[in-house]
C-alpha cells in the first residue's frame, strides 16, 4: 500500500496519477474536512450565496501547454483574462486620482525587470542576489509613497513578498512558467461551475475508484515511523503512520504533500526537540461575534488539535537544511469587505484594480506598505460576464502581503483592522464610504497549522544555488527508497504554483511505483 499524506491537489494528483497506471492500493489522508488544500472556494459569505468566492488560489499562471490549463478546460473553468498593468486605477490621499502618474512609473519598473532579463539572458549569475539589490544597482529607489505603491502592486502582489525577500535567481531568471507555456495570467471567476474548486472535483474523480476506503478525511498525522531497506524484514511494510483518533497504517511508501511551512516546523521540531507550537490551537476571534458587520473566516479555524509531526529516524542534514534554504511561507492574504453599493465604482474607479498610493497617518511609521492593492471585485464579475453575482451589493478585497497578511490574518476580522482599511477608503473616496462594511471575509492562511502561509518563496541563496547545480534534485529525492516529497514547493520547474502542485504529485507517484516494481503503464 502507498500513503498519500494531504488531500490538496498535489496529493490527488499523485492518487490520479497512481489510479491512471492502475495501481489503486493507497489511501490519502487529509487533516481537515475538505479536499483542495489552499483552492478554497467559499460560497454562502459574499454577495450571492450560490457564487464562489475564491480565498486561496484565484489564478492560473500561464495557459496554453499547462496540464493545469487542460483540467480548467475539460471541466469548462471560467475566467478572464487579467491585465494587471492596464486595468488598474490610483488614489492619492486627497483622493485624487493619479492613474497616469502610476502608470509611467509601472512602465519604468517593468524596463528594471526587462534589462535584469536581458543582462543574464546568456550567461546566469554566479551567485544570487535579493530582488531589491538587483532592482538598486539598475536605479530603481523607490522614495516617495506613489514609487513604494507601484512597488508593492508590481512585486509584492506578484510574489507575496517585499523585493528584499525575493531571489533573483530563483524568482526572476529561474522563472519558467511563462517560458514553458502561454504567457497568460487567467484569474478565475466561475460562479456557475463551483469555481477553482471544480478543478479539485475532477482531480477526485480521476483519483478515487473507491473513495470510502481511499480518503480519510478529519485525519491528522502525528508520527511517522520509517524502516530502513537495510533493516527491513520480509513481508513488513516499510513505514508506519500514527494519526491523531489513535489510527495506524502501515505502507511500503508515503507521498508527503505537506506545504514548506509544515516541513518546517518538523524539521525545526526535530533539531530543537519541542514544539513552539504546543501554546494553544488556533481559535476564533471572540470579539467577531460582537462586530458591528458579520465575520467569516476562511478556511474555518481547525477543530481539533494540529500538533506538529515527527519522523523517525529524522530527516538527513542535508535535506533539513534545504528545506530551511527556503525562507518562509509568503503571507498572501484576502480581506473581503461587503458594502450595500460600490461606491467606489460611483466615484469613478471601474477598474479591476485600484491602488491606494498614501498611507494613512496611523499606519505611515509602522506598515506604510498595508492597503496598498485592492481588487474591485464588481468589475471583475462584470468582465466575466456574471455581474448579477454581487447581490446588488459592492464588493472590494484588499490584497495583503508578508507581515502585513499575517497581522491581518491573526486579527481575524476584528475591529481595529476592519478600521483601518475603512480609513483608507475614506482617505480615497471621502464621505460615500459607510463607517463599517456589512460583512468581511478574512483569509486564514497563516493561521492555518496544515499550511502556515499562502505559498512558498525562493529566498536568496535557496537550495544553495546557483553554486549548486543540483539543489532541485538533492530537494525532492526519496530518503530510504519509501519517502516521497510532493506539494508545490517541490517541483523542480514551477515552484510556488497550483501547477507545480499538480506536476509534484504525478512526478512522485510515478517514482514511488517504480521504486516498488510496479510497472503498470
Amino acid at each position: 500500500m502507498i500513503l498519500i499524506i494531504g488531500g490538496g491537489i498535489s496529493g490527488l494528483a499523485a492518487g490520479a496519477e497512481l489510479t491512471k497506471r492502475n495501481f489503486t492500493d493507497f489511501v490519502v489522508l487529509e487533516s481537515s474536512e475538505r479536499l483542495g488544500g489552499r483552492i478554497c472556494s467559499s460560497f454562502g459569505h459574499l454577495g450571492d450565496p450560490t457564487a464562489p468566492i475564491e480565498v486561496g488560489a484565484g489564478w492560473i499562471h500561464g495557459t496554453e501547454g499547462n496540464p493545469l490549463w487542460d483540467l480548467a478546460k475539460k471541466v469548462g473553468l471560467s475566467g478572464v483574462a487579467d491585465n494587471f498593468e492596464e486595468d488598474v486605477s490610483a488614489r492619492d490621499n486627497n483622493g485624487e486620482n493619479v492613474t497616469p502618474q502610476m502608470s509611467a512609473l509601472l512602465a519604468q519598473l517593468e524596463e528594471v525587470h526587462e534589462a535584469i532579463e536581458e543582462e543574464y539572458e546568456d550567461d546566469l549569475p554566479k551567485t544570487d542576489s535579493t530582488l531589491r539589490e538587483a532592482l538598486s544597482q539598475r536605479g530603481w529607489n523607490p522614495c516617495t509613497p506613489l514609487e513604494h505603491a507601484v512597488e508593492v502592486f508590481q512585486v509584492d502582489n506578484e510574489y507575496g513578498a517585499p523585493a528584499e525577500d525575493i531571489s533573483m535567481f530563483h524568482n526572476v531568471l529561474g522563472e519558467f512558467t511563462f517560458e514553458d507555456f502561454k504567457d497568460e495570467e487567467f484569474c478565475v471567476v466561475d460562479p456557475s461551475k463551483g469555481g477553482y474548486a471544480a478543478v479539485v472535483e475532477e482531480l477526485k474523480r480521476q483519483c478515487f475508484t473507491d473513495i470510502d476506503k481511499q480518503l480519510r478525511l478529519h485525519t491528522h498525522v502525528t508520527k511517522v515511523t520509517v524502516t530502513p531497506p537495510e533493516e527491513l524484514q520480509d513481508n513488513n511494510k516499510a513505514v508506519v503512520v500514527e494519526t491523531a483518533d489513535g489510527a495506524v497504517y502501515e505502507a511500503s511508501a508515503v507521498i508527503f504533500t505537506w506545504s514548506l511551512g509544515v516541513w518546517q516546523k518538523v524539521i525545526r521540531q526535530q533539531s530543537h526537540g519541542f514544539s513552539a507550537d504546543s501554546a494553544a490551537q488556533e481559535t476564533d476571534l471572540s470579539e467577531s461575534s460582537t462586530t458591528p458587520y458579520e465575520v467569516a473566516l476562511m478556511p474555518p479555524p481547525a477543530s481539533i488539535a494540529l500538533d506538529v509531526p515527527t519522523i523517525s529516524p529524522p530527516l538527513p542534514k542535508y535535506k533539513c537544511d534545504l528545506i530551511d534554504s527556503f525562507g518562509c511561507m509568503t503571507g498572501f492574504g484576502r480581506v473581503y469587505f461587503e458594502f450595500p453599493s460600490p461606491f467606489w465604482e460611483e466615484a469613478g474607479d471601474k477598474t479591476q484594480w485600484i491602488v491606494n498610493t498614501h498611507p494613512t497617518p496611523e499606519i505611515e511609521q509602522t506598515s506604510p506598505r498595508r492597503w496598498t492593492v485592492w481588487m474591485n471585485y464588481n468589475a471583475l464579475l462584470r468582465r466575466a460576464g456574471r455581474p448579477d453575482c454581487t447581490g446588488g451589493k459592492g464588493i472590494i478585497v484588499a490584497f495583503l502581503f508578508g507581515a502585513d497578511a499575517q497581522w491581518a490574518e491573526q486579527e481575524r476580522g476584528s475591529t481595529t483592522s476592519i478600521q483601518q482599511g475603512i480609513a483608507v477608503l475614506q482617505q480615497m473616496y471621502g464621505p460615500a464610504v459607510p463607517q463599517w462594511p456589512t460583512k468581511v471575509l478574512v483569509s486564514q492562511w497563516s493561521n492555518d497549522r496544515r499550511y502556515y502561509g499562502g505559498f512558498s518563496l525562493l529566498a536568496k541563496g535557496a537550495l544553495g544555488m546557483p553554486q549548486d547545480e543540483d539543489g532541485y534534485t538533492k530537494l525532492g529525492e526519496p530518503l530510504w527508497q519509501c519517502l516521497y516529497f510532493a506539494g508545490e514547493a517541490f517541483h523542480p520547474r514551477y515552484s510556488g504554483y497550483v501547477h507545480g502542485a499538480l506536476g509534484a504529485g504525478q512526478l512522485q507517484a510515478a517514482a514511488a511505483l517504480k521504486e516498488l516494481g510496479v510497472v503498470n503503464p
